[in-house]
C-alpha cells in the first residue's frame, strides 16, 4: 500500500491512492472496458418507480399504528430508502442521463431525494467528488471516520451506539471536517424538499412524514443494507483499502457492492460494474470465467485477533498526484487547500510488489488469478468473509458470523473493524 507513517489510530499512509493508477494502467491494456462507460438506461424508471412506491406507502401509513408504521420503516421503508441514496450515489456520476448533460442528473437526483424527507442530494455531490479525487486524504475525503469519531467509540456498546447514529455522522462529518459553501443546487435542493414535505403533511397528516424520516434514519443506521458503509474503505485485511462485495444485496443497491470496480472506472454506471469483470477475464486468458475472477478470499482476522480493521489515511503529500487524476462525474480538478496537515510523518520506504501481487497470491490462501483481477498492488476484495465458494454452507455462515459477533464482543480497540456490520452481509453470500 506504500509507505505507512508509524501511527496507531489510523493506518497514515503518503502514497498517492491507488486507483488513478490502477484505471491508467488497465484501459491501456483492456480498452474494451471503455465500452462500458455509458449512461444507464433504466435507472430513470427504476428511480421513478421507487419514489412513487413510497408516496403510495405514504398513504397507507395514515392508518398505521405507531408500532406497525416503525416495523415498515425498517422492514421495507428503510430498504427503498436506503436504496434511493445509493441511486442518488450512482447519478452524482452522470450515469442517468450522460455527462453531456449535468444539470438534467442533478435534477434528477433532487427528485430521487424526495422520499427520504431530508435535502441530500446536491450536498453529496459537492463532497463525493473528493472523496473519490482524494481517498482517504486527511481533511479532504469526509467519507472517513474522525480522529475524534476512533477515540470515542472504541468499546462494543459506544460502536454499537456509533451505528445506530451512523445517518448523523454522515452528515455532520462534513460540516466539521471539510465545510464549504453552500451552493445554489443545495439552496433548490432545500427547497424542494421543504415544498414536499409540506404537501405530504398538508394532504396525509403526521404519520407519513414520520414514516419516511423513520425509513431513512433506521435505513441507514443499524440495518442490514447498511453494511457497505463499513465494508467499502475499512481494512480488513492489511495493505487493502478498498474491498468488493459481490452477494445479492447488490439487486437492490444499484451495485454499490462492486466497489474497488467503481473506484476503477467512477463513469461506469453501477449496472455495467459486473461486466467489468467479464471484460478482465475475457482479455486475461479467454478461459478463464468470472465467477473464478471474482474468487473471494478466506476469512481475514477480526478485531480482537490482530491489528487489523482501521481505515487508511493520506497525509499531505500523498494528494498531489490525486489533483488531476479523478474525473468523478465529469467534474474538473480542483486544488486541494483546506483540511491538509502540516508536514509529514517519516517511515521506512516499503518494498515495491508486483503488479500481480495482491490476494491472488498463494501467501493469502488463493489460487493465482489471471487477467485484471490480480491487476495493481490491491487485487479485488471480498468484505463479507465467505469460508470459500465450494463449501458456503448455512453452518459455516453460522461460524462465522459467532466470529464477527465475538470480535465485536470483545474487541476494545480504537478501531472500528469490530462493529458488526459484516454480520448480515455474511448471511447473505
Amino acid at each position: 500500500m506504500g509507505n505507512s507513517a508509524g501511527r496507531s489510530d489510523f493506518e497514515w499512509v503518503y502514497t498517492d491512492q491507488p486507483h488513478t493508477q490502477r484505471r491508467k494502467e488497465m484501459l491501456a491494456k483492456y480498452p474494451a472496458i471503455k465500452a462500458l462507460m455509458r449512461p444507464d438506461p433504466h435507472i430513470k424508471w427504476t428511480v421513478t418507480g421507487m419514489v412513487l412506491v413510497q408516496l403510495l406507502a405514504c398513504w397507507l401509513a395514515r392508518g398505521l399504528a405507531w408500532r406497525w408504521l416503525f416495523f415498515w420503516a425498517y422492514a421495507f421503508g428503510g430498504c427503498v430508502n436506503h436504496s434511493l441514496t445509493l441511486a442518488i450515489h450512482d447519478i452524482s456520476h452522470n450515469t442517468a442521463f450522460g455527462t453531456g448533460r449535468a444539470a438534467c442528473n442533478r435534477w434528477f437526483a433532487i427528485f430521487a431525494n424526495l422520499p427520504i424527507g431530508l435535502p441530500y442530494a446536491a450536498s453529496f455531490k459537492k463532497y463525493h467528488v473528493d472523496h473519490h479525487r482524494y481517498l482517504g486524504g486527511d481533511g479532504l475525503d469526509v467519507d472517513v471516520p474522525t480522529r475524534f469519531e476512533g477515540w470515542l467509540f472504541c468499546t462494543p456498546a459506544r460502536k454499537l451506539l456509533w451505528l445506530v447514529l451512523q445517518p448523523f455522522f454522515y452528515s455532520l462529518r462534513p460540516l466539521c471536517v471539510h465545510p464549504k459553501a453552500v451552493t445554489r443546487m443545495e439552496l433548490c435542493n432545500a427547497l424542494v424538499q421543504l415544498a414536499a414535505d409540506a404537501t405530504i403533511y398538508a394532504l396525509w397528516g403526521l404519520k407519513p412524514m414520520v414514516y419516511l424520516l423513520a425509513s431513512s434514519l433506521l435505513g441507514l443506521g443499524l440495518h442490514p443494507i447498511s453494511g457497505h458503509f463499513v465494508a467499502e474503505h475499512y481494512m480488513f485485511l492489511k495493505g487493502h483499502e478498498t474491498y468488493s462485495y459481490y452477494g445479492p444485496l447488490n439487486w437492490i443497491t444499484f451495485n454499490v457492492g462492486y466497489h474497488m470496480e467503481h473506484h476503477d472506472f467512477p463513469s461506469i454506471p453501477g449496472c455495467n460494474l459486473p461486466l467489468v469483470g467479464g471484460v478482465r477475464a475475457t482479455a486475461g486468458t479467454g478461459t478463464e470465467d468470472r465467477a473464478r475472477v471474482l474468487r473471494p478470499p478466506a476469512p481475514a482476522p477480526l478485531v480482537g485477533e490482530g491489528a487489523l480493521g482501521f481505515c487508511v489515511r493520506r497525509l499531505p503529500g500523498a494528494l498531489r498526484a490525486g489533483e488531476a487524476g479523478v474525473q468523478a462525474g465529469g467534474e474538473p480538478p480542483v486544488s486541494p487547500t483546506a483540511g491538509r496537515r502540516p508536514g509529514a510523518v517519516r517511515s521506512a520506504a516499503a518494498p515495491p510488489r508486483p503488479l500481480d501481487a495482491g490476494l491472488g497470491s498463494p501467501s493469502h490462501g488463493l489460487a493465482p488469478r489471471t487477467g485484471l483481477a490480480a491487476f495493481g498492488s490491491r487485487a479485488l476484495s471480498h468484505c463479507s468473509f465467505p469460508p470459500g465458494p465450494r463449501d458456503n454452507t448455512w453452518r459455516q455462515r453460522a461460524w462465522m458470523a459467532a466470529r464477527v459477533v465475538r470480535g465485536l464482543v470483545t474487541s476494545g480497540r480504537p478501531s472500528f473493524s469490530g462493529l458488526g456490520l459484516t454480520l448480515p452481509w455474511a448471511l447473505c453470500v
